[in-house]
């Protein structure tokens, strides 16, 4: 068991969880740390408190680093959809390399400033924040802030939580998308309850001669029954974080769809 899972483990015991989080916001807001685990040991991460602690850690969600260090390969085009803080971006950047391409999806203007920051802060080239939510179409649509920057989503895709700031951002369809960027070959896509309004505005990207592998988080069942139903209509599969074939569709929230030519 590697250093960052042993953390991670810890992280999760009450007790423990609550101590390392103490001492974790006796940092400043703002100072940089340098990752000391899991696949971005190295890059440098900006502290703020609005963010777990498992970013500048290392350890966050580290099935979902796993499975993007073993899908994403040199060249590939990332399409990080709902990037947050910017941590997966930078594990993208990473794992496509200077020869690939990353795009961020952010519509909440303090995660994009989040990303830009991390982005200059580690002198990367390879991408480019998108400051839109992803949906079914190219419009303006009220967008409710969340309970904290990781829940933030359209407003209708899920109940919004009490005080939340509701504002206006811009969408984009990732069918119109593509007709000005380079296609992703692989996409991570956390939309806090637009997962099915995402993938109805890719029909064309879907059916195209390289469709793209994609990594979804599905809030709540019945929308992740529908979006599978919408995707095995263009042959996908579905399969475990760690790339097993389930013989259906995992019961966890995330699931790793391969197109018909990919095999996991």
């Amino acid at each position: 068991m590697d250093k960052a899972t042993v953390i991670s483990m810890c992280g999760k015991a009450p007790v423990v969880g609550t101590l390392l989080r103490k001492i974790a916001r006796r940092y400043p807001e703002g100072s940089v740390a340098t990752i000391r685990n899991g696949p971005l040991r190295g890059y440098q991460w900006r502290r703020s408190h609005r963010y777990v602690s498992g970013y500048w850690l290392g350890i966050y969600e580290l099935p979902i680093q796993e499975c993007l260090t073993r899908e994403l390969r040199p060249g590939d085009v990332f399409y990080d959809i709902g990037a947050n803080g910017g941590f997966l971006t930078l594990l993208g950047s990473k794992c496509v390399g200077p020869e690939g391409r990353v795009f961020s999806f952010e519509p909440l203007p303090e995660n994009i400033r989040s990303i830009r920051s991390q982005l200059e802060l580690n002198a990367t080239e390879n991408c480019a924040i998108v400051e839109a939510a992803v949906s079914d179409r190219q419009s303006t649509i009220a967008f409710c802030g969340g309970k904290d920057t990781s829940t933030a989503h359209i407003v209708g895709t899920k109940e919004a939580e009490d005080g939340a700031v509701v504002l206006s951002v811009d969408t984009t369809s990732l069918d119109d998308f593509v007709q000005r960027a380079a296609k992703p070959d692989f996409i991570k896509m956390d939309v806090e309850g637009a997962e099915l309004l995402a993938l109805k505005g890719a029909r064309q990207l879907l059916e195209s001669d390289r469709p793209p592998r994609m990594l979804i988080e599905f809030h709540g069942e019945q929308l992740k029954q529908d979006s599978c139903a919408l995707l095995c209509e263009y042959g996908y599969s579905f399969h475990s974080l760690d790339g097993r074939t389930c013989g259906g569709i995992p019961e966890e929230r995330h699931v790793l769809c391969l197109p018909p030519q990919c095999k996991a």
